[in-house]
Formats: C-alpha cells, sequence, structure tokens
C-alpha cells in the first residue's frame, strides 16, 4: 500500500493533469448531449422523457408577438401544446401545466 501512495505522490502532477482533462472532457459530454437533446426536442416534438422511473412532461408553449389561425396550426404540427400572444391564455396553460405535472 505504501507503494502505491509513494507512487501516487511522486507522480501528483501528471494525476491532477488527467484529473484536470477529464472534467473538461465531461463538461464537453454534457454540453453536447444537452444541444442533442434540444435539437431532438425541436425537430420531432418530444414531448417527455423518461430517465428510469422517472418520466418528466415538457411543454412546448410559444408566446409570439402576433396570433393567427396560420401560426396556432404551425405550432401545433411541429409538437407546440399552445402559440398565443394572450398573456392570461399563456399563464392558463402554464398553471394547467404544472398542475398535471403534482398530480
Amino acid at each position: 500500500m505504501e507503494t502505491i501512495v509513494g507512487f501516487i505522490q511522486t507522480h501528483k502532477p501528471y494525476f491532477d493533469a488527467v484529473s484536470a482533462i477529464s472534467s473538461v472532457v465531461t463538461l464537453l459530454c454534457w454540453g453536447f448531449g444537452s444541444v442533442l437533446l434540444w435539437n431532438a426536442w425541436r425537430r420531432q416534438g418530444i414531448r417527455s422523457v423518461t430517465v428510469g422511473p422517472h418520466n418528466h412532461h415538457i411543454p412546448f408553449l410559444i408566446f409570439a408577438g402576433s396570433d393567427t389561425p396560420e401560426f396556432r396550426l404551425e405550432a401545433q404540427q411541429r409538437g407546440a401544446q399552445l402559440s398565443t400572444n394572450d398573456m392570461i391564455e399563456l399563464t392558463d396553460k402554464v398553471v394547467t401545466e404544472l398542475g398535471e405535472r403534482h398530480r
């Protein structure tokens, strides 16, 4: 055991460098994974994410500058639950979505 501890102490700068590189690689992988998930969600209209026994519903709500039937139809075709320029309608939908999460 003393031999292993001595080896580690002798080569500590190398272990520190490997640890730092590992941390950077881990951060880059998490960032890359997040970008992939975001793109998949936007393109395919992902509505939920399941990790083990946990299922998380992801609402897709659009608050736009204008509100036309064409905008609403396109948003619905792309997976949005709501497209509006009415703050009260948006707030109602957010409250409804959050209420359904806690059931």
